[in-house]
């Protein structure tokens, strides 16, 4: 089974987007889902995403590049341990590259 690194985007980051009143992020401001296999690179991220969260499900090693530059990752990368979701500020037609990392 291929390693899988789950991408969603959003317009701010989480803790602007609280629906009021609830403490609960507002999905309404989901802007995009990706499923990235490992050893491969996202989709350029759409116009409105300025905010991710990523999560593994094993260990890896991400790289952002922002838009114009190409994504690779190598396993001196950023660390991402598995099933453990981190939040980045990225720009619209930046990319995410993933590799194994054990």
């Amino acid at each position: 089974m291929a390693n899988t690194l789950w991408i969603t985007g959003f317009q701010s980051p989480l803790n602007a987007q609280v629906v009021s009143g609830t403490g609960k992020p507002n999905l309404a401001n989901l802007t995009e889902k990706q499923q990235v296999s490992f050893g491969s690179t996202s989709a350029a991220f759409n116009g409105q995403t300025r905010f991710i969260r990523v999560v593994a499900d094993a260990s890896c090693s991400i790289n952002y590049q922002p838009p114009g530059a190409t994504a690779s990752a190598s396993s001196i990368d950023l660390f991402l341990p598995a099933n453990t979701p981190e939040y980045f500020d990225v720009l619209p037609g930046g990319t995410l590259a993933v590799v194994t990392n054990s």
